[in-house]
């Protein structure tokens, strides 16, 4: 979210521009921060030249008003039309199927494709971007922090901590054995599946799913899970039916025949 804070800081800085002078040390957002402290002290009443330089004719003016002022005036950015009716939970999902596909083409060996398709998952990572970063789209935001809280482990519980150990070993035993690539109900060919989970955006994407299905029962189901002598929760063969997930993932982002 860096972007963000650097668009708010120039935002400032112009709108400012208009009842502050240059400062004897930083910049006007600097001046501005400074007011609010001021503020949130208590003392908005005071004068507010008393603590930054405010251009010559607003020398009298309190600190509340010269806040005020400066956030009347800040412009926000307008929202382009095509970007407001962007489905922000689809369009994570097109990126994953074109990452996935990109993957699939160059194990494949097929000419040209690859660079085309990378060029268009950039392009809706840039459409992301600005909609997050620079307009702030209040839907876009969400569905990023979403899909943050998704991939990262959230807390260390017990429980969560359970859930993330095992995720991993599931996953790993999964795309290890044989039955995964060979699944007579799955439709997706293996060398897609291959080159699914060989890659680390749709890996992170899919240990997160299984991570949560195993926090989801454990913390529904404790006594259904193996524990050992201690009372703590042990991985058992049984735990590999979340490998399914795996599967289940790849056949959703297959584009088809």
């Amino acid at each position: 979210m860096a972007q963000i804070k650097e668009r708010i800081r120039k935002q400032i800085n112009e709108a400012a521009g208009h009842y502050l002078s240059d400062q004897d040390e930083g910049d006007l957002y600097d001046a501005y921060m400074e007011l609010k402290d001021v503020q949130d002290n208590g003392h908005d009443w005071h004068v507010a030249d008393d603590y930054v330089n405010v251009w010559q004719p607003l020398e009298g003016q309190t600190v509340r008003e010269i806040i005020d002022l400066i956030e009347s005036s800040i412009v926000q950015p307008e929202v382009p039309e095509f970007l407001k009716t962007i489905d922000w939970e689809m369009l994570r999902h097109q990126k994953t199927t074109l990452i996935a596909v990109t993957e699939y083409y160059r194990n494949h060996k097929v000419p040209f494709i690859p660079e085309h398709l990378e060029g268009i998952t950039a392009l809706l990572d840039a459409i992301h971007d600005y909609a997050i970063d620079d307009i702030e789209i209040t839907e876009a935001v969400e569905e990023e922090q979403a899909y943050i809280k998704l991939v990262n482990t959230p807390d260390e519980s017990p429980e969560m901590k359970f859930a993330r150990e095992n995720a991993e070993l599931i996953y790993e035993i999964a795309i290890e054995g044989e039955a995964l690539y060979n699944d007579p109900d799955n439709p997706t060919p293996e060398s897609f599946i291959q080159a699914t989970v060989d890659n680390s955006f749709h890996s992170k994407i899919i240990k997160a799913k299984i991570r949560e299905a195993i926090y989801k029962d454990v913390t529904r189901f404790p006594k259904d899970f193996k524990q050992d002598d201690q009372g703590n929760w042990t991985y058992d063969a049984e735990m590999s039916d979340y490998g399914f997930l795996i599967g289940k993932y790849c056949e959703e982002i297959y584009p088809g025949d």
